[in-house]
């Protein structure tokens, strides 16, 4: 896992981020969905509006996110 990425645990599921990517899953280890990005991930954090990826020049929000990544 280690070689994989950073293992991000949330109450109903986790995530993995990568150096240019961001997958989550189910708590079954099912793949819910995912972010590539063209620059390195800086951030990922819950908000209100949804799941925030950042990277140095650009801030995307996915709405829809699942609900485990709110606070």
């Amino acid at each position: 896992m280690s070689d994989q990425g950073d293992l991000v645990v949330g109450d109903t599921g986790f995530g993995l981020l990568e150096s240019k990517a961001f997958s989550w899953f189910s708590p079954t280890g099912r793949r819910v969905g995912g972010v590539c990005t063209k620059d390195p991930i800086r951030r990922v954090l819950s908000a209100p509006q949804g799941l925030v990826i950042e990277t140095r020049q650009h801030r995307a929000t996915v709405v829809g996110a699942p609900s485990w990544w709110r606070s």
